[in-house]
């Protein structure tokens, strides 16, 4: 008797075995066509604000097509990477009308000299937006993969470290996210 099911279990498992397979790839291709799409919309000047209204917030459109570029690699580690990128402008330089900060910061995310040493970079390209952005969105990439709690990484992102805490700083960011959602 077990000599006889053995065989048709095997069977059922290995066809559920490819279909999932099968279906996961076809996922996986469905993606990859949806983001290829998004990829040569964008070659076309492509203006984020028709993906996204929150692009509105941000006035130079190299901003908005960097983050919209750039923003992508964050949908790993929190689910609304273009809000959380949005939110941070606002906090940093309210949307990049502060491009100065009082240490040196550049930029609409507020890139600190310190980061044109590690990249080594001449101090120029920080005001550049698809580099300012790039910088931003790496920097946090770094972070998220070492601390993993958003609001950790915006404390250390703001104050650059894990052992200083800026209430107001995460409370602002709460704010200016509320703001653009709403």
């Amino acid at each position: 008797m077990v000599k006889k099911i053995f065989p048709v279990i095997l069977f059922y498992l290995c066809i559920i075995f490819l279909m999932k397979i099968f279906f996961d790839y076809r996922l996986v291709e469905k993606k990859e066509n949806n983001y290829n799409k998004i990829c040569s919309i964008e070659e076309e000047r492509f203006d984020p604000i028709q993906y996204d209204s929150r692009f509105n917030f941000i006035d130079d459109i190299n901003y908005r097509n960097a983050i919209f570029h750039y923003g992508k690699n964050l949908s790993y580690y929190i689910n609304d990477p273009y809000g959380f990128l949005i939110a941070l402008s606002c906090v940093e330089s309210s949307f990049g009308k502060n491009q100065y900060g009082k240490d040196g910061e550049k930029g609409l995310f507020q890139i600190h000299p310190y980061w044109k040493r590690v990249y080594n970079l001449e101090e120029m390209y920080l005001e550049n937006p698809e580099i300012n952005v790039y910088i931003a969105v790496d920097i946090l990439t770094k972070l998220f993969k070492t601390y993993g709690d958003p609001f950790i990484v915006l404390n250390v992102y703001n104050t650059g470290n894990n052992k200083k805490k800026n209430k107001k700083y995460i409370n602002r960011f709460l704010e200016c996210y509320t703001k653009i959602n709403f």
